[in-house]
């Protein structure tokens, strides 16, 4: 048996599905060739088209296996950092790290893959071309990365982050429009590959139309990017300590305070540079200053700075019982109530455990779960009447979180983040594209600021024209036009919430059409 899978795995459709898998992830950050996007799809819709739906599962599921290895490698480490630093505060031996992390990663992968052997049996499932066959190719991934449970919201057309032109379709139609347009032009050109043998001139014709297809796409981008409104121009200020884990933690002792180091770079700031508000990085004030932050004496010292404060608070709460991962805004005035934003989409696994009765009854219990917190808010950012939400981590690449600001009449949206789990991997690289179409999406420009990189100031267009890298500690102020006021979400947006149901019609339609023709016989 083993024999026949190697065989298998030899042949000239398993390499030409490895291969499609490969440049599909060079798509991707960090590589970012974007343009592969729209052949990386192609060998498996050519292979899974020729062999039949059946044999097509597993082609698809090979496929997957590829994509989710080169672009998820880094959810073992990191799962493992988080094990030895917080779960076991560095008792944690090296083997017991690696079967915790390397665990957890092979359940993810070899479960991911699945994803992709749903759009193998999808494309399996057609072998004409015809216009019906294609509103099947294109409306079925669709459904797949909007009902198939996935912790991270990667999507194929994430890669299109890479060139702006083509990414703002996600303003009126949402995220999911991307990768429909991407699969658009990968049927096309699939469509090209099969009819070559037959007449060059099909084969021209296809490869031109989608050609002309992308650079339509990329046109209608580019005006809307040169057209956009905005509001007043705000400046914020940004701390980026690089703190490593084991300090935020407490294994390895602060040489001083973390609070006081974060003070002391918003001083300096605040002398080098004039800001509208400061923000610091998710999680890193003491578990026991993020309970008092409304003394007079903490209140004190923050009012000494002259600037409005977000600050990251990762443990707060206690005070109800509960744990919340919550975001302090320190007003710049003394006399002004202190408030707050408790992260609300809490991460499986790390913040949340799914299904903990049981899992603790198996033993495993090592992962706590934090609160939820509820609603998004607003907080006024001190001139102009300009108002910000914040999101903390996760939640910045979520498009419920978007369209809460948009809701609650943000129009500026803060992420503070912890990206120094994934360290010099592609995690970091993929979680800032992500947040920059959720900016173009919801039409909020950002301001990310994360412990060790990367931060960025994002415009609405998705545009970065300022950040800081990964592993680099700093500080500086970023400068952006926020959303002009009374922004709503377009009602085209509504495609994103339909379009995971679109392949439903179609599959009526070809069953209606077969049953009539049978009953013609």
């Amino acid at each position: 048996m083993i024999g026949r899978l190697l065989r298998a795995l030899r042949s000239r459709s398993s390499l030409a599905c490895c291969g499609g898998g490969v440049v599909l992830v060079a798509a991707h950050p960090p590589i970012g060739w974007w343009p592969l996007a729209f052949v990386g799809l192609v060998p498996l819709l050519v292979v899974a088209r020729r062999v039949g739906w059946k044999r097509a599962i597993g082609f698809g599921y090979l496929y997957g296996l590829v994509v989710e290895l080169g672009g998820t490698y880094w959810i073992g480490p990191t799962v493992g950092d988080f094990y030895r630093v917080y779960t076991t505060h560095g008792q944690a031996s090296d083997w017991q790290v690696l079967g915790v992390g390397g665990g957890l990663f092979l359940l993810w992968w070899l479960t991911n893959a699945l994803h992709w052997a749903l759009w193998g049996l999808a494309f399996g499932l057609t072998s004409r071309r015809a216009v019906s066959t294609g509103l099947w190719l294109v409306t079925v991934p669709l459904a797949v990365e909007g009902f198939f449970p996935r912790v991270f919201p990667w999507t194929t057309g994430s890669a299109l982050s890479g060139c702006l032109p083509l990414a703002q379709p996600a303003a009126w139609f949402g995220v999911p429009a991307l990768t429909a347009g991407v699969v658009v032009v990968a049927v096309v050109l699939t469509f090209a590959w099969e009819s070559r043998t037959n007449s060059w001139r099909s084969f021209a014709v296809l490869v031109s139309s989608a050609v002309a297809f992308v650079v339509l796409w990329g046109g209608v981008g580019a005006y809307r990017m040169s057209h956009l409104p905005t509001g007043p121009t705000v400046r914020i200020g940004y701390v980026q300590p690089n703190i490593p884990l084991e300090t935020k933690s407490g294994l390895t002792p602060p040489r001083e305070p973390v609070l006081i180091q974060l003070l002391r770079a918003t001083s300096r700031l605040r002398r080098q540079s004039d800001c509208d508000l400061v923000v610091w990085p998710e999680g890193l004030v003491e578990e026991h200053v993020s309970g008092a932050m409304d003394r007079p004496e903490v209140r004190d010292l923050f009012g000494q700075l002259g600037v409005g404060v977000v600050v990251g608070a990762g443990a707060a709460g206690a005070e109800l019982g509960v744990w919340f991962n919550r975001a302090y805004f320190v007003p710049m005035s003394r006399g002004a109530p202190l408030a707050w934003y408790d992260k609300r989409f809490l991460l499986a696994f790390g913040e949340r455990l799914p299904m903990a009765d049981l899992l603790h009854r198996l033993g495993l219990d090592f992962v706590g779960s934090l609160h939820a917190g509820s609603g998004m808010k607003v907080f006024p950012l001190g001139r102009d009447d300009v108002t910000f939400g914040i999101s903390i981590c996760y939640e910045g690449i979520l498009a419920a979180t978007g369209d809460d600001l948009l809701a609650a009449g943000a129009q500026l949206h803060v992420n503070i983040t912890e990206d120094l789990w994934y360290g010099q991997s592609s995690a970091p690289y993929q979680h800032l594209s992500l947040v920059r179409l959720r900016a173009i999406e919801s039409g909020i420009p950002v301001v990310r600021v994360a412990n060790g990189g990367i931060s960025a100031a994002i415009t609405r267009s998705g545009a970065i024209p300022e950040s800081v890298p990964l592993g680099v500690a700093g500080s500086g102020v970023f400068e952006l036009d926020v959303a002009p006021r009374d922004l709503h979400r377009p009602a085209t947006r509504v495609f994103g919430d339909v379009a995971k149901w679109l392949w439903l019609p179609v599959l009526i339609g070809a069953f209606v059409r077969r049953r009539q023709s049978t009953l013609a016989r």
